[in-house]
């Protein structure tokens, strides 16, 4: 998105080039930040106390992802999506919020027991505690086990990555190919 933002090693954030939907400039005060998650338009930063903040967004590209609903409870780690963020909250339960164009609005059902959550564009993933990775789109109701054995998660948009226990890196989507796609062992 043209812009850069940098978390320092005393909690703060500095943002530096462009600023169309108020995503690098971070909120005056922001401190005690553990980590942030940011895409073209918005960020999301995680606090020492589990707190969230949001910003950005813009006028024209605001569907209420950087509006972090109060009720949240402490949180363990943020992720913001194209249009949309998700949270992994300290007991296990994924929390979401924003507009989707494909209506990711929410978590899939059911999902409890989470270690770690990946907002996209037109797919979420969720890493459960017994290493299975689920995915679910256009509907929080359309959801399913991709993979397993894994430990770590990430990916944007359309592409996704996966850590497996045993070492090997799995990664699927890409470019225009949908992340729905089957993972490629890499």
């Amino acid at each position: 998105g043209g812009h850069t933002l940098a978390l320092k090693t005393d909690g703060s954030i500095v943002g530096w080039g462009n600023n169309n939907f108020g995503q690098s400039l971070p909120p005056g005060g922001l401190t005690n930040v553990i980590s942030i998650s940011g895409v073209e338009n918005h960020y999301l930063a995680l606090r020492t106390d589990g707190s969230v903040v949001g910003w950005g967004g813009g006028e024209q590209h605001d569907h209420g992802q950087a509006l972090v609903p109060p009720d949240l409870g402490p949180v363990k780690q943020v992720s913001a999506g194209w249009a949309h963020s998700l949270v992994l909250r300290m007991d296990g339960s994924v929390a979401g919020w924003g507009d989707h164009f494909f209506g990711l609005t929410a978590p899939a059902p059911g999902l409890t027991n989470i270690a770690a959550v990946s907002a996209g564009y037109e797919n979420d993933l969720a890493l459960k505690k017994d290493g299975t990775v689920v995915i679910w789109s256009d509907s929080p109701a359309r959801q399913e086990q991709i993979l397993s054995n894994a430990v770590a998660i990430a990916g944007a948009l359309r592409n996704w990555i996966a850590l497996r226990q045993d070492g090997k890196v799995m990664s699927w989507g890409a470019n225009e190919v949908l992340a729905k796609s089957a993972p490629a062992d890499l």
